[in-house]
């Protein structure tokens, strides 16, 4: 292949060999050593774990860290990722089996891939006697269609894949997902198909091996899992059971025949989930005593964008914690229609309508420009007509900032930033607007986004520009960013430059790269220090949390970083442990031991590093009678 004025060797495969491998032949092609295992596994040690006969490192990283990991003390933390690795598993046959029958039957629902390509369109015979519009819509149908059919080539072998490992695991007594760790502490299976941190339908393949009685309040917490799943999460309690109970008829003829049901069903933010939640709810209400009912459902309780709940415990910022919960309300807290609510957008377009979902025009929005001395830049007229189009286009909707609001406190930049609105918008404008003042719109929005979480968690901010300072002083000493976790993990970036190797063939060049001996990456480790920071905290309140779940009680426990999982008669209690374990967290002066540990890292160099910024005045305590911070 010729690009770039060189030659590239490529490996290509015929169109009828790849269909044929992955018609007939995947099942034979999944890696051995990939799948979940049937026994249970190694406890880590001081040298291994996991898997039995093969070796696996503890924490999963390319490029060994400056310290000695064997000196440090980490039995606490092998000893709860060994006993998440030891929480048994069963495979949902009833769900595998209507996940088969939509996909031979071309059922495109949640995420299940076509069988087929899509048929490119042929072009119009009298292609010469179109007009210009004409021939640039078909081409761009063609265009489009072609995009679709290249995902297919990765999206329906790795659905295939998923379904092999179920299959194959489907008559097994119990199943185990043996984890490690990265460097800042999070866990992850070992297993890389089939597992719970996966994509909607791989969490509807799998539930508890154990059933346990639902109890008293397990049918009230199967009701949320549920409405959660049809994306209810953001109405209260009482609000959600209602909508359950208002769609019980509904819900059992979803459990009963779901393909007969598509409206309803196609309702559901995560179907297949949903589905199994139907089911299992169904036969609880089936029961003459509900609260007997046994159920191995994973029940889930998910964090309110939980870097910035971290953020604000960290600076004690009390705005900042009442927008994502840790303040007790009697309502959830929704920071991204907070953050609609508080952006001017130029001053013009500023109220919200229905549930926060689309911009109004207020009582100035005939100029669509404020003549506020703040907002001087938004008169311009590229600004200003800027500002009209997201209130004629109805752009300012909760799905096109909620991605940018969570990727903010781990560092998304700019541009990253831009990417992320204009990923959201551009379907909604592309037939409208071209694409230079879709990019200018997506970056003004992505602005507005930026300052608005400014304005709501002012000392998060503070707190990034202080760890970036942090970031600056060791990159200009040529060392890497390390730090301790409350969990008791040492933390290191490896984010390096790497070494290239050129290794000649007679075909062609190949290159390798070392990352071992080789210079930082100055700009990853500046970039990476505040998610991963936050990242690093976010791993020690699981950690606590599972210490109190799988090892002093013995519960069935899961988690995917923020959302955390048990049995519905066990939600009440695991909630209790995830309030008490995130004051426990936060009892400890984190930022005060980050500096003081950067003060005896730096010796003479020391006095470069600023003192931790001044907290506010927040109860992190408040936490432990909030209903919402995970919900």
């Amino acid at each position: 292949m010729w690009r770039n004025g060189s030659w590239y060797g490529v490996i290509h495969m015929r169109e009828c060999c790849a269909n044929y491998l992955l018609n007939n032949a995947i099942n034979s092609h999944i890696p051995l050593n990939h799948l979940p295992m049937i026994s249970k596994p190694k406890k880590w040690t001081h040298s291994d774990g996991g898997m039995i006969l093969l070796k696996n490192n503890f924490i999963r990283c390319n490029v060994k860290p400056l310290f000695n990991i064997d000196v440090c003390n980490l039995e606490r933390i092998k000893n709860i990722v060994s006993q998440i690795g030891n929480v048994r598993w069963k495979i949902n046959a009833e769900i595998l089996d209507l996940i088969e029958y939509a996909y031979r039957e071309g059922i495109t629902i949640g995420n299940i891939p076509r069988k087929q390509n899509y048929d490119l369109p042929n072009g119009p015979s009298d292609m010469g006697k179109k007009n210009v519009e004409d021939i640039k819509q078909y081409y761009l149908l063609r265009e489009e269609i072609s995009r679709l059919n290249k995902c297919l080539i990765s999206e329906r072998p790795t659905f295939l894949q998923k379904i092999a490992v179920a299959k194959t695991l489907k008559n097994c007594e119990v199943i185990y997902f043996p984890h490690n760790i990265d460097f800042r502490g999070r866990m992850y299976p070992l297993s890389p198909h089939l597992h719970h941190m996966s994509d909607d339908i791989c969490r509807s393949l799998i539930t508890f091996h154990d059933k346990e009685e639902i109890g008293p309040r397990g049918l009230f917490w199967l009701k949320i899992h549920l409405a959660n799943n049809f994306g209810k999460d953001k109405l209260n309690f009482e609000q959600r059971i209602s909508w359950v109970d208002a769609n019980l008829g509904n819900i059992k003829k979803l459990s009963e025949n779901p393909f007969q049901h598509m409206d309803f069903w196609n309702m559901a933010e995560k179907p297949w989930q949903a589905l199994s939640v139907s089911i299992d709810l169904t036969k609880a209400l089936e029961c003459p005593d509900p609260s007997k009912y046994r159920s191995n459902i994973p029940v889930q309780q998910d964090g309110t964008c939980n870097g910035l709940q971290h953020y604000a415990a960290l600076g004690r910022d009390y705005d900042g914690g009442k927008a994502v919960n840790i303040i007790p309300s009697d309502e959830p807290q929704d920071i991204y229609t907070v953050v609609l609510e508080i952006g001017r957008l130029g001053g013009g377009i500023s109220s919200l309508g229905g549930e926060g979902n689309s911009i109004i025009n207020s009582s100035n929005s005939s100029s669509g420009i404020s003549s506020s001395s703040s907002t001087a830049k938004a008169t311009s007229p590229c600004r200003g007509e800027l500002a009209q189009y997201c209130f004629q286009y109805d752009l300012l909707k909760r799905k096109v900032v909620k991605q940018t609001i969570m990727t903010i406190c781990y560092g998304v930049t700019s541009v990253g930033a831009k990417d992320q609105v204009k990923g959201k918008i551009q379907n909604m404008i592309s037939k409208v607007l071209d694409k230079n003042a879709i990019n200018q719109l997506s970056q003004y929005i992505a602005n507005y986004i930026f300052e608005s979480i400014s304005e709501i968690f002012k000392r998060a901010m503070v707190i990034k520009k202080w760890f970036n300072n942090l970031s600056k002083v060791t990159n200009e000493l040529n060392i890497p960013v390390t730090w301790l976790s409350p969990i008791g993990l040492p933390c290191e970036q490896p984010y390096r430059l790497g070494q290239r190797i050129l290794v000649n063939t007679p075909l062609q060049s190949v290159s390798v790269i070392s990352y071992q001996n080789s210079l930082l990456h100055k700009n990853k480790q500046r970039l990476g220090f505040p998610p991963n920071f936050v990242h690093s905290l976010d791993a020690s309140h699981l950690m606590m949390t599972a210490e109190k779940m799988v090892l002093e009680n013995n519960f069935s426990f899961a988690a995917v970083h923020d959302s955390y999982w048990a049995h519905a008669c066990n939600v009440d209690i695991m909630n209790k442990f995830i309030r008490d374990s995130f004051v426990t967290l936060y009892d400890e002066p984190i930022l005060q031991n980050l500096y003081q540990s950067y003060q005896m890292r730096l010796g003479k160099h020391a006095s470069r590093i600023p003192a931790p910024p001044e907290q506010g005045h927040l109860d992190v305590s408040l936490v432990r009678n909030s209903r919402y911070f995970f919900s």
